[in-house]
């Protein structure tokens, strides 16, 4: 258990707020009437349960992994809501334990409250009752910027490995991934420059090593989107999805909203206590810039973890409130850096 840098005890306490979380999640799961999107999903949950397929197109619709890890409880219990939202609630519940499992530079005390704020987002709680793709890109998302931070910072085989699983199955849920290894490759590159230098050198030193892991990542990529290597199709759609979503980012004016959206109409009212925690850790890194001393009294890895989260999180936030193509869910993919 040291393993994790969580004791048995603190596994207790930390597994306590994963209950709390999840019973938030999973409470009335089926209360709420299904969202169109739902109910897109829905058919094409149906498709993959029938037939064992999922038919990918780019021009409206995500990534296959999502309804192949949805199809198994959905198979299980049955068509209703609850088996259909369940497996969101199930990527809820692990993404609250993912940050103080992975993230050992801070104390166990901030690993708990970044936690509880995790269990607690009603954002998060909001689409971790959902059956859409959101959940499972959030939980890949912090998945990737967590073990590509670590990587960085102490260059190793397993977490080469567990940064490159983590994309490839990012990849393979939503095509929004490069907007998030964009923001997570500048908050590496700001955070620390010299670790990022460390790593490239290891990478060189092993690079058989990371084109294996490479080659088994495209793999996977492959091995989801060609329907397990009986549709071609899914490949030049994957390929052609960034032009798609892109030009539909500008000509969907429908879903046009102003650059303030997330920040003012979305955090604001749902997330006021967030909103008010980030201010004050702005002010705190702020101070921390100007003042030497007290720089010197925090472990330089603490430091830079401080920097990484704080730029991944204002660099989200600005990407995705320049675009102008917006929906609500999206704030998922913003809070968990937060």
């Amino acid at each position: 258990m040291r393993e994790c840098g969580v004791s048995r005890f603190q596994w207790l306490v930390l597994g306590l707020v994963v209950v709390v979380g999840s019973l938030f999640r999973i409470y009335e799961l089926s209360y709420r009437p299904l969202h169109a999107d739902e109910g897109v999903n829905h058919f094409f949950l149906e498709d993959v349960r029938s037939h064992g397929t999922y038919s990918y197109s780019a021009k409206n619709y995500h990534g296959p992994l999502f309804f192949y890890l949805s199809a198994l409880p959905y198979a299980v219990g049955g068509d209703s809501v609850s088996t259909l939202r369940i497996s969101s609630v199930f990527f809820g519940s692990f993404l609250i334990l993912l940050f103080p499992v992975v993230c050992r530079e801070f104390s166990f005390g901030s690993r708990l409250f970044a936690a509880s704020l995790l269990a607690l987002s009603p954002s998060l709680v909001f689409y971790s009752r959902y059956a859409i793709h959101e959940m499972l890109f959030s939980l890949l998302s912090l998945a990737v910027g967590l073990f590509a931070f670590q990587f960085v910072s102490k260059p190793s085989s397993r977490y080469l490995y567990l940064l490159f699983g983590s994309l490839a199955l990012q990849i393979c849920t939503k095509e929004t991934f490069i907007i998030s290894s964009a923001a997570i490759g500048v908050a590496l590159l700001l955070s620390g420059i010299s670790q990022c230098r460390t790593a490239l050198q290891w990478m060189r030193v092993n690079l058989s090593e990371c084109l294996q892991t490479g080659g088994w990542s495209l793999l996977l990529i492959v091995f989801v989107y060609s329907d397990g290597w009986r549709r071609v199709s899914g490949l030049r759609e994957l390929c052609s999805s960034l032009f798609s979503w892109t030009a539909r980012s500008v000509s969907d004016v429908g879903h046009h909203k102003a650059a303030r959206y997330y920040l003012r109409d979305v955090l604001a009212s749902s997330e006021p206590f967030l909103l008010v925690y980030a201010a004050a850790a702005i002010v705190f890194g702020i101070v921390l810039y100007f003042r030497r001393e007290m720089r010197t009294q925090l472990p330089q890895p603490v430091l830079r973890a401080i920097a990484f989260f704080g730029i991944w999180s204002i660099v989200m936030l600005g990407i995705y409130s320049a675009i102008p193509y917006k929906t609500p869910w999206l704030i998922s993919s913003i809070v968990p850096p937060i």
